[in-house]
């Protein structure tokens, strides 16, 4: 994987400039062909992302990244440009880091993001973890109502929000000020907020490998349309959520703590641990039993199993609470049977009555039809 980051930074002349990478594979709707997710259209501040057939294409980009903020399984990682940004500041401990956007003043020393709705809790959390003893946030509201990436002030909220809860003023590592500190840097040059500096020489493709290689993890290839992977965020998330209580793991991201559930109509047709996007879920075959199991710290919630379940067997819901440790999780456990209609094996977790597989019972439960003999 170094021989490969070093081949994009020295080499950037190779790389495509107006090509953008995205994990189509990961997308729920391309996985299921049907439209389960919008979140990155609806967030986008230009318009520029677009679904044709199989594939999600870019048409206009600002480089904010709230796109990749919002993608739930990680189709839109290669446009997070905070992400390798966060990580290489926090190779370098200081006592305190200033964080602003390209629109504020600039700090010297600071770390400038293209939007603050690119900076997650997972990444403010990172950085408290890598001997950085105070995080100062430089927030100008005033400044976002004239911004191209207006819709990430929402974003920004909500981050400021989760982590206002989990690091309490009286804590002192965590602050939002509205006044830029004393020490501008009037020799920093502003920031290039166009297309063209967006994709500058140190690629995209070179920033996440960076970044993955830093969180001691390997990049995922597509190897085939079910291909699955964790998203940037996801495994930015495991990589901090040990050093976390469960109180504050419950503020940051509820869905840690979350996961689906089946009910026994499950036919164990293996459908939502084929196209779970993340891998949260597995099925298990030993010999005469059969297990599906969850992954809650994989699990994104993002609802794809339920909606291709053709038993309709699962329900994805917020409100159910689950406070099991961060371990793979047994749901439904079944056993081989023998349909009593036509004679083949099955696996069922229900005991009682006649056993019928899925589709025998399927064909008793359709209409009759009747065609009559027209009269000529």
């Amino acid at each position: 994987m170094l021989t490969r980051l070093l081949d994009l930074i020295n080499q950037p002349e190779n790389t495509p400039k107006g090509k953008i990478n995205l994990h189509n594979h990961l997308c729920l709707n391309v996985r299921t062909g049907r439209q389960l997710c919008s979140s990155c259209v609806d967030v986008c501040p230009v318009q520029g992302i677009e679904q044709k057939g199989n594939r999600v294409e870019i048409k206009d980009c600002i480089a904010c990244g709230l796109c990749a903020v919002a993608c739930p399984t990680g189709v839109m990682d290669e446009l997070w440009d905070a992400v390798a940004k966060v990580i290489s500041a926090g190779k370098d401990p200081r006592p305190c880091l200033w964080i602003s956007c390209h629109n504020t003043a600039p700090i010297k020393d600071a770390l400038k993001l293209n939007c603050l709705g690119e900076l997650t809790p997972e990444l403010i959390l990172y950085l408290l973890r890598r001997d950085i003893s105070k995080i100062s946030i430089l927030y100008q509201p005033e400044v976002c109502k004239g911004c191209s990436c207006h819709s990430g002030q929402t974003n920004w909220n909500n981050t400021w929000q989760k982590l206002a809860r989990i690091y309490p003023p009286e804590a002192n590592c965590f602050q939002v000020q509205d006044l830029a500190p004393e020490f501008i840097d009037n020799d920093q040059q502003p920031v290039d907020y166009t297309r063209r500096g967006f994709l500058r020489s140190f690629t995209r493709e070179a920033q996440q490998v960076a970044a993955q290689l830093l969180l001691g993890e390997t990049v995922d290839k597509e190897n085939n349309p079910f291909a699955q992977s964790l998203s940037l965020r996801r495994k930015l998330f495991t990589h901090i959520v040990s050093h976390l209580d469960p109180d504050q793991a419950k503020i940051l991201e509820p869905g840690y703590l979350r996961h689906p559930e089946i009910g026994p109509d499950c036919s164990f047709c293996n459908s939502c641990a084929t196209l779970c996007p993340s891998g949260a879920m597995k099925m298990v075959q030993r010999d005469d039993s059969v297990q599906l199991s969850v992954d809650p710290t994989a699990c994104n919630m993002c609802g794809l199993c339920a909606a291709i379940c053709p038993a309709r067997a699962i329900t994805v819901d917020w409100a159910i609470p689950n406070d099991a440790p961060p371990q793979r999780i047994p749901l439904l456990e079944g056993e081989r049977r023998r349909c009593s209609q036509c004679g083949q094996h099955f696996w069922s977790c229900s005991d009682t009555g006649q056993p019928i597989c899925m589709r025998c019972s399927n064909n008793r439960n359709k209409p009759r039809l009747t065609w009559h003999e027209s009269t000529m």
